[in-house]
């Protein structure tokens, strides 16, 4: 019922332009970049977030940032995939405690 009353009111809205499957078609590019912004500044958040995280389980396991070589090195990169970590990720923050 709803559905039939949205295509009605669409139909009497002067200049509505309907794609080739008679479904309103709506003007959505201001507020798309509304939506990549908000997208973008929690991607943000996010990676700070799992980079946090991946420090503090470096740290549980006694990861030392100077001392590892590359066996060790190896072994917790796997580690931290198999968490779900990205691969990104993970390399940004062990290369940064290297520095």
């Amino acid at each position: 019922m709803g559905h039939d009353v949205q295509i009605d009111l669409a139909e009497h809205h002067e200049g509505a332009q309907h794609d080739d499957h008679g479904h309103l078609a709506v003007a959505c590019a201001p507020q798309r970049a509304g939506i990549d912004l908000v997208d973008a500044a929690l991607e943000e958040e996010y990676v700070s977030d799992d980079q946090k995280k991946i420090a503090e389980l470096l740290q549980k396991r006694h990861y030392s940032f100077e001392d590892a070589d590359v066996s060790e090195q190896r072994k917790n990169y796997q580690f931290l995939l198999r968490r779900g970590f990205k691969s990104s990720d993970i390399l940004h923050v062990m290369k940064q405690e290297r520095q």
